[in-house]
């Protein structure tokens, strides 16, 4: 599925309540292992010099809710899964430990992947009933690398 976040700016965190209200908005229950992809519309900015600070991020607290619902792959067409790397080092250096990617060190915690930097989800013509097929690029000794994610439409 497709949840909606174009409304979120930059720097601001999708949380737990977010995410619920995003699935109210389409009206599904998530199911395990549904893969869930957030829009934030900012694939946009792909080609502006700030486009990596230009996106909302995933909370440690929204990905942990989707994973204990049995959601284990999800991506977001941001620069990143978290927010920005540059609000996130500001927030490490004012005391807070725990704002240096918490949405990635969720997974130390709970196992589950995401993709990131994503193209065309406004593009999907309804936020569910399809499906997502990411056929990955291995990389040698890399522990992430590219995909071809790809929405499967069935007529």
């Amino acid at each position: 599925m497709v949840l909606d976040f174009t409304a979120k700016h930059a720097d601001e965190a999708i949380s737990p309540g977010d995410v619920d209200a995003a699935l109210g908005r389409i009206g599904h229950r998530l199911q395990p292992f549904d893969i869930v992809l957030i829009r934030t519309g900012c694939d946009r900015f792909f080609d502006q010099p700030d486009w990596s600070r230009r996106h909302p991020g995933m909370s440690r607290e929204a990905t942990l809710h989707l994973i204990d619902q049995g959601i284990r792959m999800m991506g977001t067409d941001g620069w990143g899964f978290d927010i920005p790397i540059p609000t996130m080092v500001e927030r490490l250096r004012g005391g807070d430990p725990a704002a240096f990617f918490p949405a990635h060190y969720a997974g130390r915690d709970r196992e589950y992947c995401h993709i990131e930097k994503m193209a065309n989800l406004g593009a999907i013509p309804r936020p569910t009933g399809f499906k997502v097929a990411c056929f990955p690029v291995k990389v040698h000794r890399g522990s992430g690398g590219w995909c071809r994610a790809v929405a499967i439409l069935e007529e």
